[in-house]
């Protein structure tokens, strides 16, 4: 089932044009630079998007501009894990071999899970209830599960690829929040 939703979303995602990804993800920022949680963290944790996923590079600079310390995933395939580098500017960052944009290896700076205040966690769908199906590698999963407590976990997404209820399994993890283009949700 979560194969099939995957399939389906990436597919009508993708028929996006990059004006409207554009576009959408700027009011996706806006609505972001907006909670509380954003604007109260220290140190936050960002996705380098890919694609057609919500573009999280504008919403990095002003974070970045904001005074905010941030920190992008390295994905490790053998691990099935990612760790954790900081970034000062998005020139510290270059596509790999993989398709994932990532640190620059000379530019690669831990920082440890511990001092993230907020995780922009990506996803291909979410549901109203805070869960979310992603690419399938359990990546993000692994990550929240050992994320702090004071660590406030909010999903990016266009409003397309919400639904009403997602399949889920023990190990999924749930967003605090999710936003899209149109609104800010809030999962009991």
């Amino acid at each position: 089932m979560k194969d099939l939703l995957r399939i389906k979303h990436l597919q009508h995602r993708n028929t996006l044009s990059e004006r409207e990804v554009r576009k959408k993800s700027i009011a996706i920022g806006e609505k972001l630079f907006s909670l509380p949680e954003f604007k109260q963290a220290k140190t936050i944790l960002f996705f380098a998007s890919i694609g057609n996923e919500p573009s999280t590079y504008k919403m990095i600079e002003h974070s970045l501009q904001k005074g905010k310390r941030v920190a992008v995933p390295i994905t490790s395939f053998r691990e099935k894990s990612l760790c954790l580098s900081e970034i000062s500017s998005l020139e510290d960052l270059e596509k790999k071999e993989s398709g994932l944009i990532e640190p620059k290896k000379e530019k690669i700076c831990d920082v440890p899970l511990e001092s993230i205040d907020l995780i922009i966690v990506p996803g291909v769908c979410f549901d109203e209830e805070g869960y979310r199906i992603g690419y399938g590698g359990g990546f993000y999963d692994k990550l929240l599960r050992k994320a702090p407590r004071k660590a406030f976990i909010v999903g990016l997404c266009f409003e397309q690829n919400i639904e009403k209820r997602l399949p889920r399994q023990s190990h999924d993890a749930k967003m605090d929040k999710i936003v899209t283009e149109e609104k800010v949700i809030e999962p009991e």
